[in-house]
């Protein structure tokens, strides 16, 4: 599922991201109240592909600019509408299992000649649910033109996020 962007000169810069499969299952009936609730989400071989060119552009600029844009005609829209009833308005968001593997991230600055890579990422969690807190485990190795060898990083930690804050919290 690759989504394209315009700022890179070379055909690799174009793509910003890029899936090789994913599963999800969805609960629909909470779908309708604002609660997403998710069985299970996988997610493998997803890359993204981060990068400013020399003019300082970057290429997922534009892309939040559309989404920023979209939210807003939809809130201008559902005005009179209460909160709860609004689809598109997550009031709780529910995640019985997720992993992500064999991802990459890939960030390049073509003004500071910087290039990081975070690759081989393996995230699992269990029990996501807004508000409250999840076991959480990821494994990756950072790259970087700046770095003499690469760093391997293992991290297992519980985690909270606050939609309405829009806060996440480790707790090791």
């Amino acid at each position: 599922m690759p989504v394209e962007s315009n700022t890179g000169n070379r055909k690799n810069e174009c793509i910003l991201s890029h899936l090789d499969t994913s599963r999800v299952g969805v609960s629909f009936w909470p779908l309708l109240i604002g609660h997403i609730k998710i069985e299970s989400l996988s997610i493998h071989g997803m890359q993204l592909n981060l990068i400013k060119n020399r003019q300082g552009l970057v290429n997922w600029q534009m892309k939040i600019q559309a989404a920023k844009e979209q939210v807003a005609h939809a809130k201008a829209s559902a005005k009179q509408i209460h909160a709860n009833t609004i689809p598109g308005y997550v009031q709780n968001l529910q995640i019985q299992s997720l992993s992500v593997k064999e991802g990459q991230v890939q960030y390049t600055d073509l003004q500071k000649d910087q290039s990081v890579t975070i690759k081989g990422v393996h995230l699992n969690l269990r029990q996501f649910n807004t508000g409250h807190s999840f076991p959480m485990n990821v494994a990756f190795t950072l790259e970087s033109n700046h770095l003499v060898k690469p760093i391997k990083v293992v991290f297992n930690s519980d985690m909270m996020v606050d939609l309405q804050t829009q806060q996440f919290d480790f707790q090791i």
